[in-house]
């Protein structure tokens, strides 16, 4: 992944590849994402989601190409004019893909947080 911090203009804030190298660029973040790891080796990140894997509809094509889901006790900021990687911050609090709490007083189950959006635009 040498390349890319080569090419990368860190004072636009953003990164757009495009054609071939879209796929390899990809990739190469998902798996330096997934690598990434803190005091102890303890791993940062619990998965990285591919856009297919979490949107759809007219809007996809402007859905990020990756979604970044921390471990417990991490959570992920963009702060790209100081020269540390890990810090504290003053907020307290995160939401958490898995400790979401969703109940209905009609019985209706909600497996995955994915399928709540559904359940509600259905059933309310």
């Amino acid at each position: 992944m040498d390349f890319l911090w080569k090419e990368i203009d860190w004072d636009l804030f953003i990164v757009v590849v495009t054609g071939t190298d879209c796929g390899r660029v990809r990739k190469e973040l998902k798996q330096g994402l997934e690598a990434l790891t803190f005091e102890d080796n303890r791993e940062i990140v619990k998965k990285v989601y591919d856009r297919e894997e979490l949107y759809r509809g007219p809007n996809f094509d402007r859905a990020p190409d990756l979604v970044v889901l921390p471990n417990h006790g991490y959570v992920l900021k963009g702060k790209v004019n100081s020269g540390a990687v890990f810090g504290r911050t003053n907020l307290l609090g995160i939401h958490s893909q898995d400790d979401a709490f969703f109940f209905s007083t009609n019985g209706t189950r909600c497996r995955p947080i994915f399928e709540a959006k559904g359940i509600v635009l259905k059933d309310f």
